[in-house]
């Protein structure tokens, strides 16, 4: 019995390394420099506890902007500190990543810009 139960896990093992290997598991990461491109991210800012409502409201409202067409674009987030350090506070701005600067903004929301910049790292593996 100790040999069919030594048996059966080199074959299980060797199935669960393939299926690893398939998907992509042993790739390495192709790590490159790039620069940034200059964002602008449409909004309103928060700060207070993340378990706060002022955060779901703020989020909900850039889904109604997305939805209502209010704005092109997709979700975007700016973090200025980390909750997890802060005792829960959060220092965001929640908005709408927007493609420039001269589109019209719904009357509740600011414009921020992220600049560009270099020295950003790029990572891609080739996985399933």
């Amino acid at each position: 019995m100790n040999k069919k139960f030594l048996l059966v896990m080199l074959v299980l093992s060797i199935i669960v390394a393939a299926f690893y290997a398939y998907l992509g598991g042993f790739s390495s990461a192709n790590v490159s420099e790039a620069s940034s491109k200059q964002l602008f991210v449409a909004g309103r800012a928060f700060n207070g506890s993340v378990n706060d409502n002022g955060i779901n409201d703020a989020f909900r409202r850039a889904s109604e902007v997305l939805d209502k067409k209010e704005l092109e674009g997709m979700l975007g987030n700016i973090y200025y500190n980390n909750p997890e350090g802060r005792a829960d506070s959060v220092n965001a701005f929640i908005g709408v990543v927007i493609p420039d600067s001269t589109v019209q903004l719904p009357a509740d929301y600011e414009l921020r810009v992220v600049p560009a910049g270099p020295g950003v790292l790029r990572s891609e593996v080739d996985a399933h």
